[in-house]
Formats: C-alpha cells, sequence, structure tokens
C-alpha cells in the first residue's frame, strides 16, 4: 500500500493515536500524527511547501480533538489535495 495516500491522525491522547498508528502501518499505510487541528494543518502546510509525495488522504480526527475549529477545517479542506 506504499502508493496510498498517507492517513494522518489528530488526536491528543498519544497512546490512543500510537495504537492506531502501529495498526495501521501494520497494514502498509504512511501513518502521520498531530496532536491538535492547528498542528494537523502547519503539517499538511509542511508537506504542501516541500512538494512531497508522502500526501494525506485521509484524516482520522478525534472529535474533542484541541485547535480543530470551523476555520480550522475549512482550510484543511481547501487545502487538501484533488
Amino acid at each position: 500500500m506504499s502508493d496510498s495516500p498517507g492517513i494522518l491522525i489528530v488526536d491528543r491522547d498519544t497512546v490512543a493515536a500510537q495504537a492506531l498508528q502501529q495498526m495501521l502501518a501494520a497494514q502498509g499505510y504512511t501513518v502521520h500524527h498531530a496532536q491538535s487541528g492547528d498542528a494537523a494543518i502547519e503539517l499538511l502546510e509542511r508537506q504542501q511547501a516541500q512538494n512531497t509525495q508522502q500526501t494525506v488522504g485521509v484524516a482520522l480526527m478525534d472529535q474533542d480533538a484541541v485547535g480543530v475549529s470551523l476555520d480550522g477545517m475549512r482550510r484543511l479542506h481547501d487545502g487538501w489535495p484533488r
């Protein structure tokens, strides 16, 4: 699945995020973790600026994630590769 887009986990619970990350990585996915919505946006903007091949295709977000606002989600959506 190395050709598949990566998965971004947005969760401030590091233990839960690491468990999910290990399960997904064992299936061959590239997995990124951010502890807040703002950190997720920064990660995606950094990837976009570097023109990295490791794109994120799916974001799994904790509904109570810190820094996740409607504006932040809009920025995340607008910057999402199509």
